[in-house]
């Protein structure tokens, strides 16, 4: 059974709310607030705040320059509310295919979360078999992400070949909800806090 995150977006407004299983053991949830930023210009496209709202200090960013197709995705240790941009690790999801239905990017995958794992390739691919436990996915929804382990380069394939979901995200028709992301591994909070950013910008960019 996986780890599943909660995404809400209230009516009209440019902003989520994210809520889940917290990896701190002095806390049971865990709560994210998220600033959508839909103008094209030099601001992140999206905010990550470590808390409930954009008082919080910012902990990952994502940035899509305009008529770009990839996104520069950060994150780092948290910044002042008021300093969204701190010093952070930069990587670039990228555009796979044409149509948009896979995106991919490269990042250390650490048990522990330092970051000190080996560097991995993850695809992020469009779905409309898979999805979180318990959940359905609309007749009409194309917003549904499944995330896999591309294949090495010397030819064998790793968990995407296993038949092994890293995660995935399944959107919902529930008003004020956007849907739920399913987190099938335990790499650590940054790790989460990644697959988070990445998932919800192709949902926010309507990829």
């Amino acid at each position: 059974m996986g780890r599943t995150f909660a995404i809400h977006k209230p009516a009209f407004k440019n902003s989520y709310t994210i809520t889940g299983p917290s990896c701190d053991a002095a806390t049971t949830e865990d709560v994210l607030f998220v600033k959508l930023r839909p103008a094209l210009n030099k601001s992140p496209f999206l905010l990550i705040h470590d808390g409930p709202d954009a008082n919080f200090p910012v902990v990952a960013v994502s940035y899509l320059p305009p008529f770009a197709k990839h996104f520069a995705i950060g994150r780092g240790l948290p910044a002042a509310a008021d300093k969204p941009v701190p010093d952070m690790v930069w990587e670039e999801l990228c555009m796979a295919h044409s149509s948009g239905k896979k995106h991919t990017w490269t990042m250390n995958a650490a048990g522990d979360g330092g970051g000190d794992g080996p560097r991995t390739i993850l695809v992020w691919t469009r779905t409309r078999s898979v999805t979180v436990d318990g959940m359905v996915r609309p007749p009409l929804s194309t917003r549904n992400w499944k995330l896999t382990e591309a294949p090495s380069k010397g030819g064998r394939t790793g968990d995407e070949a296993k038949g092994s979901i890293l995660a995935v995200f399944t959107s919902t028709a529930q008003m004020g909800k956007c849907g739920n992301l399913q987190i099938n591994v335990d790499h650590g909070r940054e790790f989460d806090l990644t697959i988070l950013t990445t998932c919800l910008s192709l949902y926010s960019s309507g990829r």
